[in-house]
C-alpha cells in the first residue's frame, strides 16, 4: 500500500521528466563541490556534518543531553509486530525499570514552541533540507518535533523554501538572516495553507494541540 502511494505521488514528475527514480542500484558516491552537493544527498557519501542518536553533553552543552560520552546507536525505538495468544492461568507481569515513575510522571512546559528555520540549515552545506524530522533538534524537543503534523509541517515548509529560493536566486541561509524575506516567506506559507501556528493548550484540555510557532521567531515573552 505505501508503494502503491509513494508511486502515485512521483507517477507525475517522472512522466514529465522533472524526476528520474533509478530502482535496483546502490550509490558508491556522491558530487560534492565544495559547501555545495551537487548529486545525491546521502550524508556520509557527501560528507555533510549530521549526528544519530544521543549527543553528549560535552558536544553541546545541554542539561538534556547524556552525560558521558555521545550514543549514537540509541534511536527511536522500533515496534515489533508479533502473533500473542491468550492464556487465562498465566502471569506475565514484568518488574518496573529503574526509575519508572520518574519518567512515568515526568512533565515540562512544551508550549508554545517553534520550528526556526535554523532548524533546519546544515551548518556548512548551503542547498540541502531536511525533509521531516530529520531536522537540528535536542533530546528533549525531539518529543515534539517527531509528532506527524510536525513532521508534515517540516516537509511542506522546506518544499515551498527551495522553490523561494530558487525564484529569488537565494540561500536558504540568506533568506534566513533577512528579516524582511524571512517575513515574505511566512506570509507565503499562510497564502499555500502552511500553518504558522495552533491553537493553544490550556489546563482545561492537556491533549489538545500545541501553539507551534513555525519558521519565525517566538512572540514576546515566550519561552524557547
Amino acid at each position: 500500500m505505501a508503494l502503491a502511494v509513494l508511486e502515485g505521488m512521483l507517477a507525475r514528475p517522472r512522466a514529465s521528466g522533472l524526476l528520474d527514480v533509478w530502482l535496483r542500484h546502490t550509490p558508491v558516491a556522491a558530487d560534492a563541490d565544495g559547501d555545495r552537493v551537487r548529486a545525491v544527498t546521502l550524508l556520509p557519501l557527501a560528507g555533510v556534518e549530521y549526528v544519530t542518536g544521543f549527543e553528549s553533553q560535552s558536544d553541546t552543552g545541554g542539561p538534556d543531553a547524556v552525560e558521558g560520552d555521545a550514543q549514537p546507536d540509541n534511536v527511536q525505538a522500533l515496534s515489533w509486530v508479533m502473533a500473542l495468544g491468550h492464556d487465562p492461568d498465566g502471569e506475565y507481569v514484568i518488574d518496573r525499570p529503574a526509575q519508572y515513575q520518574r519518567w512515568r510522571d515526568f512533565d515540562r512546559p512544551a508550549h508554545p514552541f517553534q520550528i526556526p528555520m535554523g532548524a533546519l540549515i546544515p551548518q556548512r552545506v548551503d542547498n540541502l533540507l531536511p525533509a521531516s524530522k530529520n531536522i537540528g533538534t535536542t533530546h528533549l524537543t525531539n518529543s515534539s518535533y517527531r509528532l506527524h503534523p510536525v513532521e508534515w509541517n517540516i516537509g511542506e515548509s522546506s518544499g515551498l523554501l527551495a522553490a523561494f529560493c530558487v525564484r529569488n536566486r537565494k540561500t536558504p541561509r540568506q533568506v534566513r538572516h533577512n528579516p524582511e524575506m524571512l517575513r515574505e516567506f511566512q506570509d507565503l506559507c499562510t497564502a499555500q495553507g502552511i500553518e504558522l501556528e495552533w491553537p493553544q493548550v490550556g489546563p482545561e484540555n492537556r491533549n489538545a494541540s500545541f501553539d507551534k510557532r513555525v519558521l519565525g521567531t517566538l512572540p514576546r515573552g515566550a519561552t524557547p
